[in-house]
C-alpha cells in the first residue's frame, strides 16, 4: 500500500519517461483491491512517432499499449520504487 507521503512525492517528482520493466500504480485502492492498480511496464516503442509502453497488470497479466504521455499525465500515476 502506498502511504500519503509517498502519493504526494510522485506528484512532485514524476519521471520524464519510463524504462522497461519500471512499475507504478494508477487508479486508487478504493476503486478495486491494490493489486489490481500495480502495472510493470514490458517494453517501449514507437507508434507513428510516439513513444508508447506496452504494460502488463502484475496481478492479472493484462496487457495494453498506451502512449507514455498519457500515463505520465495522469493525476493517480504513481511511481513504484523497488524496496531491495
Amino acid at each position: 500500500m502506498i502511504n500519503p507521503l509517498a502519493k504526494l512525492k510522485s506528484r512532485f517528482f514524476r519521471p520524464k519517461e519510463l524504462s522497461p520493466g519500471s512499475l507504478f500504480a494508477i487508479g486508487t485502492a478504493e476503486s478495486g483491491a491494490a493489486e489490481e492498480c500495480v502495472w510493470r511496464v514490458r517494453h517501449i516503442r514507437d507508434l507513428r512517432g510516439l513513444p508508447h509502453a506496452l504494460i502488463e497488470q502484475a496481478a492479472t497479466g493484462l496487457t495494453k499499449t498506451v502512449a507514455v504521455s498519457a500515463i505520465l499525465s495522469d493525476r493517480s500515476f504513481q511511481v513504484i520504487r523497488p524496496t531491495a
